[in-house]
This record gives C-alpha cells, structure tokens and sequence, in this order.
C-alpha cells in the first residue's frame, strides 16, 4: 500500500466508526449504563469506569482486526466462529449480574477486591459480539489479507465509536440519588438475563435447524388433484400451549374438505391425539360450514389453547381459499373473529391480574396478611387459574422461546402471563408462588387442612434445597441441545390441571400432592424448576436475606 492508501485507509476506519456509532450506542449502552447508575460514584469514578470498558473494547478489537486480517478469505473455513457471539452474550450477562450484584452490599463496596475488572471484561465480551458496526467493520478488513491492516483498521473503527460512548460518563452524576441507581440496576439486571436468553437462543440455532417439507410431499400423490391451503404460508397469529399449530386443508375445486393435515408442532403428544380427532369432524364439509361453525363448536377439553390456535388457523384457511375463489372479503368474519379473540383475552387475563395484583398487596402490606384471605387467594387460585382457564407459569414457556417459537402479538394473554410472573422477584418477591400458582396454592391448602404435619431437619433442607438448582440447570441444558423436549414434564401442575394426560404422569402429580399434606410445599421448596428460577432472579432484590442463618424464611 501506498502512502496516500495507507492515509485513506485508516480514515475510512474512522468514518465508517463515525457513521454507525449511533448503532454502537445502542449495542453498548444497555452494559455500560448500568455500570456507571448501580452505584453511587463520582464524575472521576465514571471516568475510570469507562476507561477500563473502552480498553477492554480497544484490545478485543485490535485483537480481532489482527486475526481477521490475517485469516483473510479463510475466515468462512471457521465454523467455531460463529459461536464468538452467543458466548459473548452469556459471558457479559453474567459480568453484568456479578457486577450489580455485589454493587448492592455496602460491605463489598469497601473491599479493594471488589469487581473493578469487570467493565474491563465487558469490554472485551462487548467487543467480541458482532453487532452491525462491528460486522461492517470486518467485512473491509477481511478484504487487507494483513494482520497489521487489519488490526490498525479496527483502531480507527474504535476511535470513531468511542466518541458516541464517551457521553455516557455524566450518567455518572445522577447516582447521587437513590432513585436513579435503582433504574440502573433494574435496568441492569434486566438486560443481563435478556443477554442470558439470547445466548442460549443463538446456541440452540447453531446446534439445530429446522427443515420445512412443502406441502405437496407432506398430501401424498392422492391429493395432487386437489388445493392445498398451507396455513404456514398465511402467518397466522395462532399459538397453542407450546408453539405454532399449523395445519394444511385439502379441498376440492367446489369447496368441500378432503382431508386436514395437522403439521409439526410441540404440543404435547397427549394432547395432539385428540386434537386430531377434532379435526376430523371437518372433512367433507364445505369451507362455508367451515367458516360458519370453527367458533361454536365445543373444543377439546384440557387443550383449549391449542383448540382456539386451530380455529385461527382453519378460519385463515378458510377465507384464504374463498376469497381466491370468489374474489370476495370476509370482512365481516374477520371482525367477529376478533371480537372472539379479544373475549377469550379478557377471559384470561383479567382473572390473572386480579389475582396477581391482590397477592402482591397481600404479600407487601402485612395487615392484610390474614390467614382467611390468604385460603381465598389458594382456592380462587386453583380454581380459576388451574380449573377453568389453566393460566399458570411454566417452564415449557421458556422452552418455545429457546427453540425461537414466539407466540404472535395477539396472542397477549401469553406475554402478559409470561412477563408478569416471571419479572415480578425482581419487585415483589415470591408473591406469585406464595399466592397465585393453583399447584402451589393446592399444596398449601393441602398442608393447612390435613394434621399431621412434618419438619424436616435442617440440615436435610439445607442440602435438598439445592435440587431444584440442579433440575434446572439440566431442563436449560437439554432445551439448547435438543429441538424438542418435554419441558412440561419436569413439573406436576399439567398432571392435575390438564387433561388427556397419562396415569403415570398423573399418579406423579397426585403423590407430590399426598407428600405436599405432611411437608410444606414439598415440590416448591425442593424440585420446582420455576421456583428455582424466580429464585434466582429475586436473589437482585435487595430485601432478599442472604445470611445463612435466615435458611428458612428463603422457602414460601
């Protein structure tokens, strides 16, 4: 390179920083402002706080640009790359949660020992994660074929980035008030697990890849001759209890169904056997019956939710074949049809957020803790949530968002159950265990009315109570590994709220329920895989006790 390259070169580097470092903002921010609000500190402090996290990020980048130059063309020989960025998202989650957890214990704060290297290594894990900046970046330096380039190229591209970032440090100033370290640490840990559920996303996309069949070879030859609506095709916003339910109708020219094919799903293979039942009942009716009667008909007790995914996706079907037959709207059944969905969300919801919000105040304000309001709480509880509408957290839902099996915006209820319960450690503590979960709540009132209890030693507590650690780190393990597990398994509640299950798996739940009369929350304290993570969640509340000598008061 010539002397005039070389200059132009390095500032396009520069330039390139200079124009993608709003994006660089919003990539590294969601780390570096939690570092600098978790804690009170001065405006020097800040400085070092971000001085530490650019030299983290200027040495990954010149260590990068110094490989990828040198690697050249041969960098797409390098599958292991592609795992760079799910681990870096796992390592810098856990910095992070490390950092604002220590920063939340005043004693820790006075020991020289305390995480100063962590903006240091969330640097370095920021630098390695390949963001748009950093991927256009890569793709000039790829093209030097130079160590040398390319680790100077990517000096430039880190001076021109830095300048966005640079501001930050006056967020600093704002830890003067509690009100703001407290944002910087929710917003902290919030982004920490956010970053933990990416990286094991991204590693379950590396280790598997879904292959879909059209729907000609999925028909068979016997209904080559026919129409072949493919509801995959038609993004329907449909979700059952563990993902999409897909299905493919095969309809002759005059309308009348031949035959409904329902496609891979993960429900549960209990359940699809008498959904399959269900749709049988649709063959040699028309697509106009169809469409007249998909809502009224009774569904298939214990699977309503995968039931009303399948009405979504025959009534999609439906009018998708008529309106290219008849070139006709159905605007008017589209808009029952949300009226429908819009009944079945309030149906849902409202009674969770009802519930929810009364044992909040019930676990917070102590006067209200009386032990007859807290039985009306268990009984509404599994009556309600367990019995009639089976809304209730569960570690399959973890599952389908692992394995990338989002449910679609409409289906609200989902999402509201979801975030409600699985944020709320972070600011209520256990109030969902404690009052709202129908299996829990069934084991309390089990416990409360049959005599005869039992306690355990503590000593036996203080080793058991690691169980559930161990069940869940193995649930998490086995949902990156493999494309489909039976994540609903590992817990007892579909064994007693869900029907069509089998005799073994309800004899599972019925004997947890039997031991839960003699020991108190047998199942939640010891083996519930849910616990264990809203445990481990609510351990970033402050007013969680962590001496050893306060055990008990950590169980419901």
């Amino acid at each position: 390179m010539d002397n005039n390259f070389n200059i132009s070169f390095l500032l396009g580097g520069l330039i390139t920083g200079l124009s993608v470092g709003a994006l660089c903002l919003s990539t590294c921010s969601c780390l570096l402002l939690p570092l600098f609000l978790s804690k009170r500190q001065n405006l020097l402090k800040s400085f070092f706080v971000f001085l530490n996290f650019s030299c983290g990020r200027f040495l990954a980048y010149v260590t990068f640009g110094v490989i990828i130059g040198w690697l050249g063309s041969k960098i797409s020989l390098l599958p292991w790359l592609n795992w760079i960025i799910p681990s870096s998202y796992l390592i810098a989650a856990l910095l992070l949660l490390s950092y604002i957890n220590k920063s939340s214990h005043a004693c820790a704060l006075e020991k020289k020992s305390n995480k100063k290297s962590v903006p240091f290594l969330l640097g370095i894990t920021t630098g390695l994660n390949f963001c748009p900046p950093f991927v256009l970046a890569a793709t000039v330096t790829i093209q030097t074929k130079s160590a040398l380039w390319g680790g100077l190229y990517f000096f430039a591209f880190f001076l021109g980035t830095s300048v966005y970032l640079f501001p930050l440090i006056f967020a600093g100033a704002l830890t003067r008030w509690g009100f703001w370290r407290k944002i910087g640490r929710t917003a902290g840990i919030i982004v920490g697990f956010a970053y933990i559920f990416f990286a094991l996303l991204n590693f379950h996309s590396l280790l598997y890849s879904k292959k879909s069949i059209d729907a000609e070879t999925i028909a068979g030859p016997a209904y080559k001759n026919l129409n072949l609506v493919d509801t995959r095709k038609l993004n329907v916003d449909s979700h059952g209890y563990a993902g999409k339910t897909p299905v493919i109708i095969a309809v002759d020219d005059s309308g009348v169904i031949s035959n409904v094919f329902l496609l891979e799903n993960n429900e549960s293979k209990y359940v699809v056997e008498p959904v399959s039942k269900w749709l049988e009942q649709w063959k040699n009716n028309s697509m106009d019956f169809l469409l007249e009667n998909v809502e009224s008909v009774d569904g298939v007790s214990g699977a309503t939710m995968t039931t009303d995914s399948l009405r979504k996706n025959l009534h999609a079907a439906a009018n998708r074949f008529l309106a290219l037959k008849n070139k006709s709207d159905n605007q008017l059944r589209t808009a029952n049809h949300g009226l429908r969905i819009t009944y079945r969300f309030a149906r849902t919801v409202i009674p969770f957020i009802i519930l929810f919000t009364i044992a909040v105040l019930v676990a917070k304000i102590s006067r209200l803790q009386k032990l007859w309001l807290q039985f009306c709480l268990w009984i509404l509880a599994v009556a309600i949530l367990g019995f009639y509408r089976t809304t209730f957290f569960s570690i399959e839902q973890v599952s389908l968002l692992i394995h990338g099996n989002f449910p679609p915006i409409s289906n609200l209820s989902w999402y509201v159950v979801f975030f409600m319960t699985i944020i709320s450690p972070l600011f209520f503590g256990r109030a969902y265990c404690k009052y709202v979960c129908p299996f829990g709540a069934a084991t309390e009132i089990c416990y409360r009315v049959i005599p005869g209890n039992l306690q355990l030693p503590k000593s036996v507590i203080k080793y058991l109570r690691y169980t559930k650690y161990i069940l869940l780190f193995t649930v998490i393990i086995l949902m990156v590994v493999f494309s489909k597990i039976p994540a609903d398994k590992f817990e007892p509640f579909h064994s007693i709220f869900t029907r069509n299950q089998t005799k073994i798996y309800f004899m599972f739940g019925l004997s947890v329920l039997i031991v839960s009369c003699f020991i108190k929350r047998f199942w939640c304290n010891f083996f519930c895989v849910d616990g264990a993570l809203f445990e481990i969640i609510s351990r970033f509340n402050k007013k969680i006790p962590t001496d050893e000598t306060q055990i008990n008061d950590k169980y419901i």
